[in-house]
């Protein structure tokens, strides 16, 4: 997208994969969401430089620190659209406030809604969790996992390699 992200943390080997699966998504007919807006500041523990902009108006001096307003209710609208919700990995520096403002919202909107509109969710991954347990929102999730890439590789079917010495060892 050629978009300036400033001294935003970026893992920049990745950017020939995070393009073939935006191509796989867009072939599928499957909708990724990429922020609008961001919150960002100078660094994650100043407060006086904190800013809430477009995507494309990030200052090359500051980070992002987690999605805004716009994108945060964009990303509600979905869930409450959604048959299914699948979340790895909180929205922004959960950890530090105001960073945690995004992630709170998305799970309270899970937890409000998820049981009323049967909507199965499915969360994953240390982080997530924690965000999750901030809001106070584990109520409205069918499945919580504590092992993200595992439980990513789950969901892809592969059997972990523990289960697999199980099977191996038991005794008949």
């Amino acid at each position: 997208q050629n978009i300036d992200i400033g001294n935003s943390l970026c893992e920049k080997d990745l950017s020939t994969t995070a393009l073939s699966i935006m191509e796989k998504a867009d072939n599928l007919n499957c909708k990724i969401v990429l922020p609008l807006d961001v919150v960002c500041a100078d660094n994650i523990n100043d407060q006086s430089s904190i800013r809430r902009c477009d995507i494309k108006n990030i200052l090359p001096n500051q980070m992002v620190l987690d999605v805004g307003n716009k994108t945060s209710k964009i990303i509600a609208e979905i869930i409450l659209r959604a048959r299914m919700v699948l979340w790895n990995g909180p929205l922004g520096a959960f950890e530090y406030k105001p960073f945690e403002q995004s992630s709170v919202e998305v799970a309270n909107v899970i937890k409000n809604n998820a049981k009323i509109l049967n909507i199965t969710t499915l969360a994953g991954g240390g982080d997530t969790i924690s965000a999750i347990k901030m809001a106070k929102a584990e109520e409205g999730f069918s499945y919580i996992s504590k092992a993200g890439g595992a439980f990513l590789e789950w969901l892809e079917g592969k059997e972990s390699p523990g289960v697999t010495a199980l099977k191996e060892n038991t005794y008949n």
